[in-house]
């Protein structure tokens, strides 16, 4: 490599409207939050387990009472709530059994929820089913509730049909609420501490941090660069020098591969499905969610359910980004719904359809989930055009699926309209 070469490129970089941006919005986030000094903003247990357990609890000195355990709660047992006595909670962190130990666990009068919290670490082979067996076994009385939260509210592999997903973004939302509606209440060191938890949510666990993005825009459009600078030998003083002044960017580069994938695929299947006149719903960098002017008109929008914003739909369509199964999945969803809807009637109407078939979990239905193999290995090698190109088999298939679903749904127009005119 000539040392021309590489300053010519590099003078590209630092001169980009991107790579100033990224520089202004670090020393806009310069000032002092106490996961970072402490190093420990990624760690599940230490960290997140501990803090969430803390905000739970009515007992603790943040005088927030109740408010965060309540909000939590509805997310998953939104009828049930007030039919619940919450005069007295306790709750555990590291809860142990005979086979195994719950990361939170939330005890009632007449209920108990078991929280699995995943960031970065893979279910183990049974645990979630070690952990019913230890709420069944300890709590034969009780009302069982079980929580799987990770940051993009995956389902578990192994119960998907007991564990309840919630993601991160939901906690991130409770949280923002109770510091916009009981600010002047909050303990003045909790207050802090939770405008610090909602940044290391933003940056570490949801990635929805701008520099985040901006990193991912500046490796694709300087791959070249970054590609020379990978393969400089350690000791060269020009990639010490670069790692040292720019340490924030090559981290979020080197460290987030995965998830740089899903969110420039994102941005691409998102500008075609546009495009194409497909009506986007609120996504994350694994699901894309997205339904037709024609679908809409035949779904009942929830009223208290809050799960798929900005409408909460009760369908939706949904593709999944998986780039370390190079894969992408495309399906369609029934989601969560008020109880006064019948969403049992939807999906006998959509179980009509040819090769329906029907996946149930806690929370979701899915129906016609169809596996397309992606090689995401050199995908910022590829230009968005291109990407466009290899993307555009994939979304033929799905035009047509969906089309057959508009027809469908018109030909049960009726029936729909019934349910959703409740």
């Amino acid at each position: 490599m000539s040392e021309k070469n590489f300053e010519s490129l590099y003078k590209k970089l630092i001169k980009s409207k991107d790579y100033e941006l990224f520089q202004r919005n670090k020393t806009k986030k310069s000032r002092p939050n106490i996961f970072k000094i402490l190093g420990v903003q990624k760690k599940e247990d230490l960290t997140h387990s501990n803090f969430l357990a803390w905000i739970m609890n009515p007992e603790e000195k943040h005088n927030i009472g109740s408010s965060f355990l309540e909000l939590f709660l509805l997310q998953f047992m939104a009828e049930q709530l007030h039919k619940l006595n919450q005069d007295k909670i306790n709750v555990f962190r590291e809860y142990t059994g005979q086979s195994g130990r719950i990361d939170i666990l939330i005890e009632a009068k007449n209920f108990v929820v078991c929280l699995e919290n995943k960031i970065e670490s893979p279910e183990s082979p049974n645990q979630l089913q070690n952990y019913k067996k230890i709420i069944e076994k300890d709590f034969p009385t009780k009302k069982h509730f079980y929580v799987f939260l990770t940051p993009d509210g995956r389902e578990s592999d192994n119960l998907s049909d007991l564990y309840y997903p919630i993601s991160y973004f939901q906690i991130k939302k409770i949280i923002k609420e109770i510091l916009e509606n009981k600010s002047l209440l909050i303990e003045v060191n909790a207050k802090s501490y939770l405008e610090s938890y909602i940044e290391i949510l933003d940056y570490d666990v949801l990635q929805q941090d701008k520099n985040f993005s901006l990193s991912n825009k500046i490796y694709r459009e300087n791959i070249e660069f970054f590609e020379q600078i990978f393969n400089l030998p350690q000791e060269d003083q020009r990639k010490f020098n670069f790692y040292k002044e720019n340490y924030e960017l090559m981290n979020l580069i080197e460290n987030n591969s995965e998830k740089q994938k899903k969110e420039y695929l994102g941005l691409v299947i998102k500008e075609m499905l546009e495009n194409e006149n497909f009506i986007l719903r609120q996504s994350n960098p694994t699901y894309i969610r997205f339904t037709t002017k024609k679908i809409e008109k035949y779904i009942y929008f929830n009223k208290n359910r809050r799960d798929w914003p900005p409408k909460f739909d009760s369908f939706l369509f949904e593709f999944v980004i998986r780039p370390n199964n190079n894969l992408i999945r495309f399906m369609s969803m029934i989601g969560p719904t008020d109880e006064e809807y019948d969403r049992r009637k939807l999906n006998k109407i959509i179980e009509k359809m040819k090769d329906s078939g029907t996946r149930d979990s806690v929370k979701f239905t899915a129906h016609h989930s169809q596996a397309f193999e992606f090689d995401f290995e050199f995908i910022f090698h590829k230009s968005e055009n291109t990407l466009k190109k290899d993307l555009g088999s994939i979304l033929e298939i799905v035009k047509q699926i969906i089309n057959d679903y508009e027809l469908h749904f018109e030909k049960n127009k009726k029936e729909l309209f019934d349910l959703k005119n409740i």
